[in-house]
């Protein structure tokens, strides 16, 4: 008489379970019952591995349902993906420079984060991925179980990214007249300062130069979308020109073309110009 094999031990509401030997014995028998609801496989009365099927696994480690529905960094993301295949030519050397095995988009995206939450430094972004599947889902992380890249070799990576002018070039006319960004959502303090700061740097404008009545150099955000960020103290908000993730010194009450009273950390005297105040 034909042996029929053992089903998989199952109780209402909890996943099934079975030993090491029966999974040898009928793998195919079990493997159907996994398509049905996970499967554990029991090694010496302990569970030692999880069968579980492909569609429900997709489901479960998704990020997309961490995604709120017309979220400002779900339209930012779409116009930066397709920013960046357009100019794929230009960024295929940078993306060879790369040393932490983050692909290119990533460490740009993370990059563009650092940016819209004005943070002073590329570790909080870092920091911020391990437990925000928002962010995860932005920066371009395929699911929840997705491992991060090593910490100081992403952030060497976002150095090299927010200092090359391709990238500085994307990034900038991604977002410095965006109307996703004008609408003053309360998650986001884009620091559009710096962000115009670096363009200017690589691509010849001197905002240090628009003297006078005539001078057109303006933010495209109103000062009180300014006024509200962590660390701005007033109206005169101040940004020194150096390198794109360490947040460019913002205090009040110096002036245009002036020099620091004292040197920035790690940094010597640095000049600064008044973004917002220029008219």
């Amino acid at each position: 008489m034909k042996k029929v094999p053992k089903k998989a031990i199952t109780r209402k509401g909890f996943t099934s379970h079975i030993s090491m030997y029966e999974l040898n014995r009928e793998l195919s028998t079990h493997i159907s019952t996994a398509l049905k609801q996970p499967l554990h496989v029991y090694r010496y009365s302990s569970p030692c591995v999880c069968i579980i099927s492909a569609d429900l696994w997709a489901r479960m480690n998704s990020l997309n349902s961490y995604v709120p529905v017309n979220h400002v960094l779900a339209g930012l993301r779409s116009e930066i993906d397709a920013e960046l295949i357009k100019r794929c030519k230009d960024l295929y050397a940078l993306a060879d420079r790369c040393v932490s095995g983050a692909n290119l988009p990533l460490v740009i995206r993370a990059w563009v984060l650092q940016i819209l939450h004005s943070f002073n430094h590329a570790e909080l972004v870092r920091t911020r991925l391990v437990h925000d599947m928002l962010w995860r889902w932005f920066v371009g992380c395929e699911g929840q179980s997705d491992c991060l890249p090593d910490e100081t070799l992403f952030v060497q990576d976002m150095a090299l990214v927010s200092a090359d002018p391709n990238v500085i070039d994307v990034i900038y006319h991604c977002l410095n007249d965006n109307p996703l960004l004008k609408g003053g959502s309360s998650e986001l303090r884009p620091n559009l300062g710096l962000l115009q700061s670096l363009y200017a740097k690589h691509f010849g404008r001197n905002i240090t130069d628009a003297d006078g009545d005539e001078a057109k150099w303006k933010s495209p955000f109103s000062t009180a979308a300014y006024w509200d960020m962590e660390g701005f103290a007033d109206t005169r908000n101040v940004v020194f020109i150096g390198t794109g993730t360490d947040i460019f010194s913002v205090l009040p009450s110096v002036s245009v073309n002036g020099a620091l009273s004292k040197p920035l950390p790690g940094q010597p005297t640095a000049t600064v110009v008044d973004i917002l105040s220029k008219k």
